[in-house]
């Protein structure tokens, strides 16, 4: 995020002069973009007037319709500056459709619409897994830290199984067809990796147990192929002895196969980690402008003061509104420069000893100051 307002207690959502775009909070509905805030004590007030109501704003460049509303007692707000989407999806690149998991028996046959995916022996008879993984983002000069597959069950299983898992000796594997032999007869990398693979005993697991162990000999066969490239896609098979039964791909929600790449930074990780974290953060710098009015017609200055931090740093030490506006329904704005920021804005409020009321905020305004 940019720039943004967030204007509490407000009606709707309103553009500004300056471009930034006021979101109302709590929204009172219609189209407003996700932005992720929440107000730590639930039993927060609202407060509402008329624009016309509120006097001319302190500094000039305030607004008077951000300032007609607000919130009394928040406690402590944070404002998620990168947004995220309301369903996270589940780690690592998924199975991208039916052509991409399938099974051939010891005869050969291939099915890609199977209901689920017999690692192993399917009743007794041998058979070949393949799963085909696509648009992987790696190149040759990166270093991974660690591969593995992810399976969800789909049926219980206890006695011993131990699997050979290789990749498809190719820099770009195709897509299965329902044709014999059509995953025997793929030429297979050198590599293997060998799993014995713990009992699977709940229905829907998908935790330590159904993980491969690293793959990351088979990828970096691959990834040195001279064909190789970024976006192309990768090839697992998958034989052995017992039977685990996981998850086929039914739609992007069945719980199929999914394929969890770690890589490691040139260089000392640790090292380069913590230089990359305090570049982003000196980077990520904001302008924080926060919009105060006093609602309250019968406050006297002194009944209401209280502590503002940002980013746990205190920023007013003992604001009275009225003190310094001059008088309720009058518009104040206090802005802040060069607050570092990373993923979150937190302000916390607290009263001051003494004080007789709550503390109250109308909006914060936030811009980020390297315009990129």
């Amino acid at each position: 995020v940019k720039q943004a307002g967030i204007n509490f207690g407000a009606p709707g959502d309103r553009r500004a002069e300056n471009g930034t775009l006021w979101l109302d909070f709590p929204s009172v509905g219609g189209q407003s973009p996700d932005l992720e805030v929440m107000i730590s004590n639930p039993k927060y007030e609202r407060f509402r007037h008329h624009a016309l109501k509120v006097k001319e704003p302190l500094p000039e460049n305030g607004l008077n319709w951000v300032a007609a509303s607000g919130i009394i007692n928040p406690e402590k707000i944070t404002i998620a500056l990168k947004q995220r989407e309301k369903q996270p999806q589940p780690d690592g690149i998924p199975i991208a459709g039916v052509e991409d998991d399938a099974e051939e028996d010891s005869h050969g046959e291939v099915k890609l619409h199977s209901s689920d995916l017999e690692l192993g022996l399917d009743g007794g008879d041998p058979q070949v897994v393949a799963l085909r993984f696509s648009n992987i983002p790696l190149s040759a000069i990166d270093e991974l830290e660690s591969a593995t597959i992810q399976f969800t069950v789909d049926e219980t299983g206890k006695s011993p199984s131990h699997l050979k898992i290789q990749a498809e000796d190719s820099a770009n594997a195709k897509p299965f067809l329902e044709t014999k032999q059509n995953l025997s007869a793929r030429k297979r990398t050198q590599a293997a990796v060998e799993w014995s693979t713990p009992p699977w005993l709940k229905a829907g697991a998908n935790g330590p147990e159904q993980t491969t162990p690293d793959l990351t000999p088979l990828l970096k066969e691959i990834l040195q192929k001279q064909n190789w490239k970024p976006g192309n896609s990768i090839c697992f098979l998958f034989t052995g002895t017992g039977t685990r039964i996981a998850k086929s791909y039914k739609g992007a929600k069945s719980g199929s196969a999914r394929l969890i790449l770690k890589t490691r930074t040139q260089g000392s990780p640790e090292k380069t980690s913590l230089a990359q974290t305090e570049e982003k953060i000196s980077q990520n710098r904001y302008t924080i402008k926060l919009t105060f009015t006093e609602p309250d017609e019968s406050i006297k200055p002194g009944q209401r003061r209280f502590r503002v931090r940002l980013q746990g740093e205190t920023v007013l030490d003992s604001l009275d509104i009225i003190q310094e506006a001059g008088e309720s329904m009058r518009c104040l704005v206090k802005e802040f420069s060069g607050i570092p920021v990373n993923d979150f804005i937190e302000i916390e409020f607290e009263s001051i000893a003494g004080s007789e009321t709550p503390p109250v905020i109308s909006g914060i305004e936030v811009i980020h100051e390297n315009g990129e």
